[in-house]
């Protein structure tokens, strides 16, 4: 039987060793190994759910439940987020992503005790949660911080930035499909419901606090998330930041990113609290527009 270490909120089977997520152009992968610390437990002992029901969590908006999304679904604006799936990705496995992705926004919001950050202090301390969060229902990650992105270009615009950082980590096939997402999202018009959706929870007066992922089952069965996490702020307030051409002096732009494994036995047991817990807060899922549905199908985006 696997044993399970228990730090703090987090959860992560001892000695389990992964593989990480290379670039789409490296030829070799990166192996990590869990860190084992303190006192194990059997996992027919552990109670993730009672460590849950201790995270406080923002509410922030009405319910929209899974079932309203579309059976095969390759991307999806979640929130401030783009987000992508690599057909590998079972549609348990895409609501399990997007149910943790949701709970851990949440704790994160409530970190703050604001729905937006209004300083980059704001939205490390946010990501910081939101991390531990992640950790603590089975995803394999690191507290990367904030690093400023510079250019000695004249101009940029962020989903370019957004993708060249992904690419750095992800796989081929995670790189294609999330950028497909983001080119699906430029070519909307302003007025479409999910640009409207996206830019409602990523921006905020000058401020964006936005990011991107992409999930693939690996070789190994493993369901890896490629994910990149961005804040910026502008000298002035536009719409459709994302695809816009900054001026490289009109706003100040941070980047981190990583690819987690998500541990789905640790989930499993963690599964039925998360979606609890949302949808007593009304928050299941709630922003989330299909980008990519399977090809027979035709959203209304």
């Amino acid at each position: 039987m696997k044993r399970v270490v228990l730090v703090a909120a987090t959860a992560l089977v001892a000695g389990w060793t992964l593989t990480g997520c290379g670039g789409a152009g490296d030829a070799a992968d990166t192996t990590y190994s869990a860190e084992v610390a303190v006192s194990t437990a059997e996992s027919s002992d552990l109670t993730i759910p009672e460590h849950l029901s201790e995270v406080e969590v923002y509410d922030f908006m009405p319910s929209r439940l899974l079932s309203a999304l579309p059976d095969e679904m390759q991307a999806a604006v979640h929130w401030g987020s783009v987000l992508s799936f690599v057909p590998t990705v079972s549609r348990q496995q895409q609501e399990d992503i997007l149910n943790s992705l949701s709970f851990a926004q949440a704790a994160a919001r409530a970190s703050t005790g604001r729905d937006f950050p209004s300083t980059l202090d704001d939205a490390a301390e946010q990501y910081e949660t939101y991390i531990g969060v992640l950790k603590g229902l089975g995803w394999t990650a690191d507290q990367s911080g904030f690093q400023r992105y510079s250019t000695e270009e004249s101009e940029f615009r962020m989903d370019s930035v957004a993708v060249a950082t992904i690419a750095k980590i992800a796989t081929a096939g995670q790189l294609d499909v999330l950028t497909q997402a983001i080119e699906t999202l430029a070519s909307l018009p302003s007025e479409a419901e999910t640009v409207a959706l996206f830019e409602r929870f990523a921006a905020e007066g000058f401020r964006g606090n936005f990011e991107v992922g992409s999930a693939e089952v690996d070789s190994n069965g493993f369901l890896s998330f490629c994910l990149g996490a961005f804040y910026f702020e502008a000298s002035d307030e536009r719409r459709r930041f994302l695809v816009f051409r900054w001026g490289s002096r009109e706003v100040d732009f941070w980047i981190t990113a990583q690819c987690m494994t998500l541990n789905e036995a640790v989930y499993s047991q963690a599964r039925d609290i998360v979606v609890d817990r949302l949808e007593t807060l009304g928050a299941v899922s709630a922003a989330t527009r299909p980008l990519l549905p399977a090809p027979s199908q035709s959203p209304d985006l």
